[in-house]
């Protein structure tokens, strides 16, 4: 009779989470710089008006010379109002074009333009 072994083995369990960022792409370099508490106040104030964070305020700076402003979430809001009314004036465009330009589309048209030039 001859005798066989099974080995079982066991496969690691995944830890999850995301998977490790890139040498190149970490930040794993660290540089301390002090700063009197109006420095750093007129730092931070400078890095709020970017809408940037202090560190990423700094290091833009640091590399580039010049910080370009983000984007506020006031913009963001107007700019997700100019697209919805952007995709209205598509839509009735494409109803004008397949049914015919009517006194109501023309109505909706000039509705919407109104809204853009007021927009504020």
């Amino acid at each position: 009779m001859v005798e066989t072994k099974t080995i079982i083995t066991m496969k690691k369990p995944n830890k999850g989470g995301r998977p490790k960022l890139d040498s190149t792409v970490k930040k794993s370099e660290l540089i301390s710089v002090r700063v009197t508490e109006l420095e750093f106040a007129t730092i931070q104030a400078k890095a709020e008006v970017a809408s940037k964070s202090v560190s990423d305020f700094i290091r833009e700076m640091a590399l580039k010379g010049e910080v370009k402003a983000g984007i506020s979430a006031n913009q963001m809001d107007e700019i997700r109002k100019i697209n919805g009314i952007g995709n209205n004036v598509n839509q009735l465009a494409k109803l004008a074009h397949r049914y015919g330009y009517s006194d109501e589309i023309h109505r909706e048209f000039n509705t919407l333009i109104n809204q853009i030039l007021t927009a504020k």
